[in-house]
């Protein structure tokens, strides 16, 4: 199986595309270290990679984790590979709070699952992400705020054995952010606004939030002691 993959940079207008022959592997699984060897490669660039053999785009790659969360080696096609027993891949979650202890929450796009309801923003990481830069890039992203590093405190991990399984890390970052500077650049959100706790559990309750948060009380207390 060839996997070709086409690195767009948003800088200039060159192409580059990079082939790699991956050999008894699972449809859903791929080699591409290749890509992460220099990553000046795929910095500030849009990846598409192309399975050339079934003739289709395919979706995110994540990296496969074990129970440990320790890397396997190997990778799956998002919505097409099925995780084994003892596999798992990793999502990340930002809560975000201002000076006032608020949380800032997003609102899902319609079409998409859970469309409409409220969340911390978030998603799954790619091959070759930390957890860490997974969130940044995510927030960025969702809703074009830029967050480095040394910003972020890890909150939480939480393994979920459900369909696909993972574990999922929540980072907090404190910032005051105007909403109407929140511009939602990829499209999966499509509204904002800070709430106080007592309205997040309110909402919550009312199932307004998106019943996989993990975000509560106990994370707010948690998160107003972290430093």
């Amino acid at each position: 199986m060839v996997i070709q993959a086409t690195v767009r940079h948003t800088t200039n207008s060159n192409e580059k595309s990079l082939d790699k022959e991956s050999q008894n592997k699972n449809p859903a699984q791929y080699e591409l270290d290749f890509l992460f060897y220099d990553r000046r490669l795929v910095k500030n660039s849009l990846l598409c990679y192309t399975n050339t053999k079934e003739g289709r785009l395919m979706s995110e790659l994540w990296d496969i984790y074990d129970k440990h969360k320790q890397k396997t080696g190997r990778m799956a096609e998002r919505d097409v590979y099925q995780f084994k027993e003892g596999e798992y891949h990793i999502v990340v979650t930002g809560i975000i709070m201002n000076s006032k202890n608020e949380i800032l929450i997003s609102q899902r796009a319609e079409h998409k699952k859970f469309g409409l309801m409220w969340e911390c923003s978030g998603g799954s990481i790619l091959a070759g992400e930390t957890s860490l830069e997974g969130i940044i890039r995510e927030l960025k992203e969702e809703l074009g705020i830029e967050f480095t590093k040394k910003e972020a405190i890890f909150l939480k991990e939480i393994r979920r054995d459900k369909i696909p399984p993972d574990f999922k890390d929540l980072w907090l970052f404190r910032k005051d952010i105007e909403i109407k500077d929140i511009t939602f650049p990829d499209g999966e959100a499509i509204a904002a606004q800070w709430v106080t706790i007592e309205k997040f559990m309110e909402m919550f309750n009312k199932k307004e939030i998106v019943p996989t948060v993990d975000f509560g009380l106990k994370e707010y207390e948690k998160a107003l002691r972290a430093k």
